[in-house]
């Protein structure tokens, strides 16, 4: 959290200023917003979320069931979208998709062998105590 605190205000008193808004200003940067697509995003990542905490104890498959077709749905809204919360388009970038894939499955590593400092390996510790 400190970390954080200093690198914020580094940024706000080093980092370069945003341009000047054209024409509409906040009115129109909130219609370029995707509400759509942020909601199936978080429905998405919550759901899978709960389900993988839920892998602690007694795996609640439901969510998954929530999570997959959520996350089939931000994939499909993202492709089709006029400007998507998440532009799917950018995966066909090999760099960024592989990047992503890297990070997926480093994340994923790190949460079974449950070195991560996450709430899953907590749960992991206060189960074992038990």
């Amino acid at each position: 959290m400190p970390l954080a605190l200093i690198g914020g205000a580094v940024i706000v008193r080093w980092g370069p200023a945003d341009p000047p808004a054209r024409g509409g200003g906040r009115m129109k940067a909130l219609a370029q917003v995707d509400p759509i697509g942020m909601l199936l995003f978080a429905v998405s990542i919550t759901a899978l979320m709960f389900w993988l905490l839920s892998l602690a104890a007694t795996p609640e498959w439901w969510w998954l069931g929530v999570a997959a077709p959520a996350a089939a749905l931000t994939v499909w809204w993202g492709l089709r979208a006029r400007d998507p919360f998440l532009d799917m388009r950018l995966l066909a970038r090999r760099g960024l998709s592989f990047t992503y894939g890297r990070t997926i499955v480093t994340d994923i590593v790190e949460l079974v062998d449950g070195s991560s400092a996450g709430a899953f390996s907590q749960a992991r510790v206060r189960s074992a105590r038990l």
